[in-house]
């Protein structure tokens, strides 16, 4: 399958387009701490060995995937291509429109990602009115600096087994809200008690630049412009474009015979088409089979339609 990876790694799900709310989020859940860390906490499309507990797990903030679509469908429009979104198929003429950070297809917003919007929304929600998380994301935030300290400043003198063994010792006051530390090449990653969410500090690499929100704007519509060229190339030529919860989108052979025959079999329960999907169709990665699973419309997926 051919992926076009032009999404910002942030929760989720997003693009560029995210960049100030990006750095707004960093004050607020870092308080005054200068934090300039590319915090990762999505994972690219493919799950590898994860399970699908471990899945969903990670992913804990979404609590449903469950979404309808009301795709407003003309006569004029790129006249070729199947779109998957959400688990819903959309067939043309396809209109595409990117603004205000966003693309839309047939009046649908295909990216950022609906589910995760929503899933942020309600989580950011959760943080601001409940100041015992405010005041544990505050304590962990102030360990970045010196982290970085420890790790990027040393990394021609001091070898990475004791520098790494130096930043993780600054967490022995925090083991009562944070767990699973562990290092990711130059990334210290770790699981908040509480939450449980995962986040990773990139703490090998120079620190990252600071955008004004109208830099990140005008850098957005850049690449919401290129995105918006792929998406319409890849349709203009008939493909089956599918659109990913992490801002990723790409081609692949037309599957709706192959899920239909999977949602059609009576013999199998909710997880094991999860796992027939993941498995089969969609390269090992659990994002799009979930969204298939909660959006499933027998009538969408027909060939013949």
């Amino acid at each position: 399958m051919r992926i076009a990876s032009h999404s910002w790694n942030f929760w989720s799900l997003a693009p560029l387009s995210l960049i100030g709310v990006f750095l707004w989020i960093g004050s607020l859940l870092y308080a005054d701490d200068t934090i300039n860390s590319h915090i990762s906490n999505d994972p690219h499309s493919t799950t590898g060995s994860m399970t699908l507990q471990e899945y969903l797990k990670l992913y804990q903030r979404i609590k449903s995937r469950k979404i309808t679509i009301s795709p407003q469908q003309g006569k004029a429009g790129i006249p070729t291509g199947v779109v998957l979104v959400y688990g819903h198929i959309m067939l043309p003429p396809f209109v595409i429109i990117g603004r205000e950070g966003k693309i839309l297809i047939n009046g649908v917003q295909v990216i950022p990602s609906l589910i995760r919007e929503r899933a942020n929304e309600e989580w950011l929600k959760s943080i601001v009115h409940n100041p015992e998380r405010t005041a544990n994301r505050r304590r962990i935030g102030r360990l970045y600096v010196p982290a970085r300290e420890i790790n990027f400043t040393n990394i021609d003198k001091l070898s990475q087994r004791i520098r790494h063994d130096k930043v993780i010792a600054l967490f022995d006051d925090a083991k009562d809200i944070v767990q699973n530390l562990h290092w990711q090449g130059e990334e210290l990653c770790f699981v908040e008690r509480k939450t449980q969410l995962a986040t990773c500090w990139n703490l090998g690499n120079s620190v990252l630049p600071q955008y004004s929100v109208e830099d990140a704007k005008k850098f957005n519509n850049a690449v919401l412009a290129r995105q918006a060229e792929e998406i319409e190339t890849a349709l203009r030529h008939g493909e089956f474009v599918t659109f990913h919860p992490n801002g990723q989108f790409g081609s692949r052979p037309d599957c709706r015979n192959q899920v239909t025959e999977i949602m059609e079999q009576p013999d199998l329960n909710r997880e094991q088409r999860i796992e027939e999907l993941k498995d089969k169709v969609f390269d090992g990665s659990y994002d799009v089979p979930l969204e298939i699973i909660d959006n499933y419309d027998a009538n969408q997926w027909r060939v013949d339609r």
